[in-house]
């Protein structure tokens, strides 16, 4: 896709670098130059090789609506209609012919990317939770659909662990306690995350942990499409089972991040597919003896190999927050930006953008502008 050039400015945003990509899809830091905050913007292009047009009776016509006219939970609907029209209409049009028949050949790439968007908008405006990564606006035009998501700047869990080997002490229980808190949270709310991993769990301003991608999230709780990433896969994801229980899956993937994350090594170790099977197939887990024995326990009841017998994402957070209270300690050199400062000016007050629904968040995001920037962020915030 066409990179989005430094400086640009869309709906408020001005793109500053781009810090990811996928297939058909961008990730970019962004600031909000009213408010002065920073975020991320996850843009993906509506087709593979041109602006997004609605095909009807053969004829193409280009899309006027505005953002606020789309309903965000059925965008997938667009492809859908696009597709369809691939498969069952003739275009009049030689031009609308071979724009169809480019979008056709990448469709099944295209369709990942699409899904995996449309389930990401999904499940972010359903969730409210202070360690999950937040959406706070969604809005396209001709050509690309945007995302803008909480900025984490302080990496990942995997950054973490690759810099330090392993994650110890009481840094290691109190990100066990915020991560299960969070999928609890998820499963609560009828939603399977399907891809936890180290790469996943990143740390806002304040180091604290934010689940994010939700890319390949369901709302179902059984799935005949086998999700996330094989490393952090139950055996009955590894098997090709036709249908299994999603959210015992993210339990399993759990397990497996946490004994990643306090040992620095996989509990099963392999270098190809077959290997890794064969480890989970006989149980073959390695764990390093200086794991906490009481989270060593945890995690082994999240990896029981019968998904049965295997432990809630609920339970599991219980038996943490048996273990005696922990309090996080001070993490060193961490920038406090915009977003940060605003946060620690609004975290004394009963309402700040920060605890706002993903509704209130949009509409201060984008209400007009008061007499002076600092007096119009007070008074929107406390609406």
């Amino acid at each position: 896709m066409t990179e989005i050039k430094t400086g640009t400015v869309i709906r408020g945003y001005k793109f500053l670098e781009k810090i990811g990509h996928g297939g058909y899809s961008d990730v970019y830091k962004v600031i909000n130059e009213r408010f002065d905050m920073y975020f991320v913007a996850k843009v993906l292009k509506f087709t593979p090789q041109f602006p997004l047009e609605e095909h009807q009776n053969g004829c193409s016509k280009n899309v006027t609506q505005s953002a606020e006219d789309l309903d965000p939970i059925n965008i997938y609907s667009i492809y859908d209609q696009n597709q369809s029209n691939i498969n069952g209409t003739t275009c009049e049009s030689s031009q609308s012919a071979n724009s169809l028949l480019s979008l056709q050949n990448h469709s099944r790439e295209f369709d990942r990317a699409w899904k995996s968007f449309d389930a990401e908008v999904n499940a972010l405006l359903k969730l409210d939770h202070p360690h999950i990564i937040r959406l706070y606006d969604h809005f396209r035009d001709t050509s690309n659909f945007y995302l803008i998501l909480e900025y984490c700047p302080n990496g990942s869990l995997m950054d973490l662990i690759q810099k330090d080997k392993k994650v110890t002490g009481k840094r290691l229980f109190e990100i066990s306690k915020q991560l299960l808190n969070a999928l609890s949270y998820i499963h609560m709310m009828g939603i399977s995350h399907c891809d936890v991993k180290p790469q996943n769990v990143l740390f806002d301003e304040f180091g604290r942990v934010k689940l994010a991608d939700f890319g390949i999230a369901t709302f179902e709780m059984r799935v005949k499409n086998h999700k996330c990433s094989y490393a952090y896969a139950p055996p009955e994801v590894l098997k090709g089972i036709s249908e299994y229980d999603t959210l015992k899956s993210d339990v399993w993937s759990t397990g497996i991040t946490l004994i990643y994350a306090s040992t620095g090594k996989m509990p099963f170790q392999c270098d190809t597919f077959e290997q890794l099977y064969s480890n989970v197939e006989s149980e073959n887990i390695t764990i390093s003896s200086d794991m906490p024995h009481e989270l060593l326990m945890i995690a082994k009841s999240m990896i029981t190999y019968d998904p049965l017998h295997r432990i809630t994402m609920k339970e599991a957070e219980n038996r943490l927050n048996e273990m005696a209270t922990v309090t996080l300690p001070p993490l060193k050199g961490l920038e406090r930006g915009h977003y940060s400062n605003m946060l620690l000016c609004e975290a004394k007050k009963s309402k700040s953008l920060y605890k706002t629904p993903f509704l209130t968040r949009r509409m201060i995001l984008n209400s007009k502008p008061s007499v002076n920037k600092s007096s119009s962020l007070r008074m929107n915030v406390n609406l």
